[in-house]
């Protein structure tokens, strides 16, 4: 249904005559799920601004994301400083995470 599933990717090359002759990448099948949220954007921007007590976030995209061995279907909000998941069909949030690399953590990474 053109819903893109987080951090699964494919990349087909193809010659002069458009012919498939390369596919890379990692993808795998999904059940049958249900690709009609029952929130909308607006309130799962709502929801992710609720969960950090900020009103950072302005926009959401609809995602199939991987939660334990499924995969559900959630927005996905982002802001300059977190990420927050949130499903689509209960408003229920997968997940809250900040964004933001610590001086410590940046340090370890440049070592």
């Amino acid at each position: 249904n053109g819903i893109p599933v987080y951090g699964k990717e494919i990349t087909v090359s193809a010659d002069q005559n458009d012919n498939p002759y390369l596919m890379i990448g990692n993808c795998e099948e999904i059940a049958d799920i249900s690709t009609v949220p029952s929130i909308t954007t607006k309130q799962a921007v709502n929801i992710a601004n609720d969960e950090t007590g900020q009103q950072n976030f302005t926009d959401a995209k609809l995602v199939l994301y991987p939660v334990e061995d499924k995969f559900v279907l959630a927005y996905i909000c982002n802001s300059m400083d977190s990420l927050n998941v949130i499903d689509a069909q209960n408003g229920s949030v997968i997940k809250n995470e900040s964004t933001i690399l610590t001086a410590s953590l940046i340090s370890f990474l440049l070592i």
